[in-house]
């Protein structure tokens, strides 16, 4: 049983950017205890075969996450009662957090109307020396929010426990101690930024969250051309799930092959070739590409060579954003590169192009664990590894510790 609860944090939670304080009200229960849903609302795919013993399971599919709030008051005034109205009207889709783990945050909307069940009361109150008559409300009420996106996420202010040894959320958060950290490099906070220049190409990284909620990341890659006419995508592995190489070096890689093994009759080929690529590629690249190549040949724009060039400038040296949301199994691929506009005259400018990279993953989740404190036996926490074949001194990660709301 918890006690000496500091400002009793387990009867308040905050809104929009209101807390249930503002307008008079605070949180109770309907019963002799406090009742919540451990787990989001979730649906298994199950098929019946007629003749087979037994059931197919295709998969559990993981929706949104319903929150019920019972509210009380014992004087909240008109203006309050409005107040409270209009702050949780339908459509409204907001931040919210509530007091006992106030080092995280998610997002609802209100779900069903709000209710609220009273009995009023005149009161006189003095403003200005003048006197007025104002309602007061005395009775209770249910706020019912829904969050789509079912999980939470850390306040990037939370960074390590020994910060917070007060409060009787630390060990629940998971957060790290100072003096585990032993590893270099380690993602400790929200949005925090971290370059690993070891030789053994190995970031580590911590969630603090809940080991069960799914992990939502990014991190950054800045791609230098090798030799050759062919990129060599890095192979990166997180917790030994590999991410799949990105469509957009698979159609470049296809259009070096093409320019390089028909450079000698490429005139006689080009409206082949074109058409070639406009039914092989399939990236946010294909009109860059397709245009490159179209305005490529004798009295046009560039010579094959100058060509090849063109399409090493693409992604030489640019810097690519991943972000994987292991909820969906889809990573998305962000990057600012230089677009031609193949018009009269030809423009440049910058572009960013984004690619939906599909099941990156393999159908496998991607989980940074969350941490359970000092490991008794070794006296640190076990960080997770992110591996790369090309090494680290790039990448930049940008990690959300997520919890289940």
């Amino acid at each position: 049983m918890l006690e000496n609860v500091k400002d009793k944090s387990f009867l308040s939670f905050t809104f929009n950017g209101h807390a249930i304080e503002e307008f008079g009200c605070a949180v109770v229960s309907n019963d002799d205890r406090y009742t919540t849903s451990l787990q989001p609302q979730f649906t298994n795919t199950i098929t019946t075969v007629p003749g087979r013993i037994g059931s197919l399971y295709w998969g559990t599919d993981i929706t949104g996450l319903q929150k019920t709030i019972y509210i009380a008051t014992d004087g909240a005034t008109a203006r309050q009662i409005a107040n409270l109205k209009k702050n949780f009207t339908p459509g409204v889709y907001a931040k919210v957090s509530f007091a006992e783990t106030e080092y995280r945050y998610g997002y609802a909307l209100v779900d069903i109307a709000t209710s609220f069940s009273f009995l009023p009361f005149d009161e006189t109150i003095i403003m200005n020396g003048k006197e007025y008559k104002s309602g007061i409300y005395k009775g209770d009420g249910t706020i019912v929010l829904f969050y789509p996106d079912p999980y939470e996420y850390a306040e990037s202010q939370y960074q390590f426990a020994d910060d917070y040894i007060d409060k009787y959320w630390m060990l629940e958060s998971g957060l790290p101690f100072k003096n585990s950290i032993i590893e270099k490099n380690c993602y400790l906070a929200n949005n925090h930024i971290v370059n690993s220049i070891g030789a053994n190409k190995t970031l580590y990284a911590y969630n603090a969250g809940n080991a069960e909620a799914r992990t939502n990341f990014c991190f950054q890659k800045t791609i230098s051309f090798p030799s050759g006419d062919v990129y060599n995508w890095a192979d990166i592995t997180i917790n030994n799930v590999v991410i799949s190489e990105p469509r957009l070096f698979k159609d470049i890689n296809y259009t070096l092959a093409l320019i390089t093994n028909n450079t000698a009759a490429w005139e006689d080929k080009k409206t082949e070739l074109i058409n070639d690529l406009r039914e092989n590629l399939d990236s946010g690249l294909s009109a860059e590409l397709i245009g490159i190549c179209n305005a490529t040949g004798t009295g046009l724009q560039w010579t094959t060579a100058q060509a090849k060039q063109q399409i090493h400038d693409l992604v030489d040296e640019k810097v690519f954003s991943f972000s994987i949301n292991a909820i969906e199994l889809q990573c998305i691929m962000e990057a600012t590169l230089t677009v031609h506009s193949f018009g009269n005259p030809i423009t440049t400018i910058e572009q960013t192009i984004v690619e939906n990279i599909g099941d990156s993953t393999n159908g496998q989740y991607i989980i940074i664990e969350g941490s359970d404190g000092v490991n008794p036996i070794t006296g640190r926490v076990a960080p997770q590894k992110i591996l790369c074949n090309e090494g680290l001194q790039n990448v930049r990660i940008y990690f959300s510790n997520t919890y289940s709301a």
